[in-house]
């Protein structure tokens, strides 16, 4: 996001347990699929009665496998899931029994509320004057004063301190090295 672009997803991308699926602006993931009850409640949502009769693996049936599932099960759901949005999806399928997810986009990510509500995103001011909005330090203890959250440094900005504490140089060292134009 900082560059101004949105990194796209796709299934390729989508590495998980559960089975990825495409929505109108994204894809979606399904966890604990394989009962028969879970699966007629999913045909009957999505307008695909006509999977209820016939073929046993539509309902979790012997020789339900990834195969299957990737040229059989996910088009039928695509075949719905694409016109509507992957959180309208996951709500849907979450409201009949599934353990639904999104992948969400850095975008996604940037607005989400319940990220801004755990305080994840810190503002800095970055080395141009202007404002970076990044992401604070995950683990946070409670016992623990935060950090402060300052731009990035300048090139060069903590040269002596660095050399004179971590690299053992003296001020006047530093200041031959500046003035020879080596830093």
């Amino acid at each position: 996001m900082a560059i101004g672009t949105n990194p796209a997803r796709s299934r390729d991308r989508n590495a998980t347990a559960g089975i990825t699926f495409k929505a109108k602006d994204g894809y979606c993931v399904m966890a604990g699929v394989r009962s028969e009850s879970r699966m007629r409640d999913m045909w009957e949502l999505i307008g695909r009665e006509d999977l209820l009769e016939g073929d046993a693996r539509y309902l979790a049936g012997p020789g339900m496998d990834g195969e299957f599932y990737t040229e059989h099960i996910i088009p039928a759901i695509e075949g719905w899931s694409i016109n509507l949005n992957k959180f309208q999806v996951a709500a849907m399928l979450t409201e009949i029994g599934f353990s639904m997810g999104v992948t969400q986009t850095v975008a996604d990510l940037a607005n989400c509320p319940h990220l801004e509500a755990r305080e994840v995103f810190v503002d800095t001011g970055d080395t141009l004057g202007g404002s970076f909005r990044g992401v604070r330090t995950p683990t946070r203890l409670t016992a623990c004063v935060e950090p402060p959250y300052d731009a990035a440094p300048l090139l060069g900005q903590h040269n002596l301190e660095v050399l004179c504490t971590l690299g053992g140089m003296t001020k006047e060292e530093v200041s031959t090295l500046q003035a020879d134009g080596v830093l």
